[in-house]
């Protein structure tokens, strides 16, 4: 008589189970380990550039946002509602643009763009004899008043004049760990006499923004 040998299946379903569930909880703690890592460098990421009170803030606390390209912008106390912001750039012969229309206003596209840290620069005509540009009151503006720039990711920068020199000379914008804006007449606008206007030049800071 052949005498079969005798399996216990039962134990190998068993251990096949057990195998099979220790795999799958160290699958489980590791991409448990694996979330928990990427989320703390999310985390960590946040903090570098949210203050205490959730506004963006830069390196010393101060409020910036993320680049983004003005589209227009603001300036009530001299009448500039909603005037269109288009790039400077600088030309082939090494001449830094302005603005094109006697109309329109240029952010000069090699300076920070409004809002992020450092000094955006943006340029209006003051006038072309006859014709009034829309920065021709620019230095009626006092310390307190108003800029805000509408930006290309929805967002609006408030900032504050605190300085207007009339006549001053316009200076390269220095590294500055705040985002500030210095508005400028366009250096070649002449009076009815062919006269060049006085270079007009106001600092802001960023103090507000909105959605």
């Amino acid at each position: 008589m052949t005498i079969w040998p005798v399996y216990d299946m039962r134990v190998k379903r068993v251990r096949v189970s057990e195998s099979r569930r220790k795999c799958g909880l160290g699958s489980l703690f590791a991409t448990a380990a694996a979330v928990t890592v990427a989320l703390g460098g999310v985390l960590a990421c946040i903090d570098l550039v949210t203050s205490p009170t959730g506004r963006p803030a830069g390196a010393g606390g101060e409020l910036v946002l993320a680049e983004s390209r003005p589209l227009a912008i603001d300036i009530p106390a001299i009448g500039v509602l909603d005037q269109a912001v288009f790039a400077l750039r600088v030309t082939p012969g090494g001449k830094q643009e302005v603005p094109a229309t006697i109309g329109s206003l240029g952010w000069t596209a090699s300076s920070p763009t409004p809002g992020e840290p450092g000094t955006a620069v943006v340029t209006g005509h003051s006038g072309f004899g006859y014709e009034v540009g829309p920065f021709k009151r620019l230095k009626e503006l006092k310390a307190g008043d108003t800029i805000t720039v509408r930006r290309e990711d929805g967002r609006r920068a408030v900032f504050t004049a605190y300085r207007v020199d009339n006549p001053g000379p316009f200076e390269p914008p220095k590294e500055t760990e705040s985002a500030e804006l210095r508005l400028t007449t366009s250096p070649d606008d002449f009076d009815l006499h062919g006269d060049y206007s006085p270079l007009v030049v106001v600092s802001a800071k960023l103090t507000h923004t909105s959605s």
